[in-house]
């Protein structure tokens, strides 16, 4: 994950999860795996979880972007720059979705190539 331009660092043994992913974003991942045997039809599994938390800055940087935009609507000749401020809060509100979907993405492509199936959902 760090050659992908991830910054990750393994959880401490007393955590719950096995890989924490701190960046980049205003969210901080956990990822923790479980091994799984099915004896009666000979097949192993590697199920995931990932949980993400938000850093304690981004409130503050979403509010004060917000800030910026009310400011913009007391000088309307300033409404122009109000589009990249609202590109940049759409990321942050799509970056915790986008995150576990990528974090996802690379626990599947790692189980690959040791041979461990897509799991399947049980009901």
């Amino acid at each position: 994950m760090k050659s992908c331009g991830w910054i990750v660092q393994p959880c401490s043994e007393w955590d719950d999860a096995d890989i924490e992913v701190l960046g980049p974003g205003p969210y901080t991942l956990k990822l923790s795996s479980v091994y799984e045997e099915d004896l009666q039809r000979a097949l192993h599994y590697i199920r995931y979880r990932v949980t993400a938390k938000m850093k304690p800055q981004a409130p503050l940087v979403v509010g004060g972007l917000m800030a910026v935009l009310v400011a913009f609507t007391q000088a309307l000749y300033l409404a122009p720059l109000s589009i990249p401020i609202i590109l940049i809060l759409t990321r942050y509100v799509r970056a915790r979705k986008l995150m576990i979907q990528a974090v996802s993405q690379m626990a599947m492509e790692c189980g690959w190539p040791i041979g461990m199936p897509k799991a399947k959902v049980y009901y």
